[in-house]
């Protein structure tokens, strides 16, 4: 079932998903994936089998290209 903008504004109800797409502003959205669904483009995947005192470090950068 999909939930339309106007619909979430409009009852103030919804899922996380609903609010997280209401809350996007145009110019400033930075596209990371696109698919179906959550499966499509679940951003983790897989088995950690780690040490569980490790720590990760991640940074991200954007490049404008247009």
């Amino acid at each position: 079932m999909r939930t339309t903008a106007a619909e979430v504004l409009a009852t103030g109800a919804g899922v996380c998903q609903d609010f997280a797409h209401l809350s996007l502003v145009a110019e400033r959205h930075v596209r990371v994936a696109a698919g179906r669904d959550y499966t499509d483009v679940s951003p983790f995947r897989g088995i950690y089998a780690g040490l569980t005192t490790q720590h990760l470090d991640v940074t991200v950068e954007l490049i404008r290209k247009a």
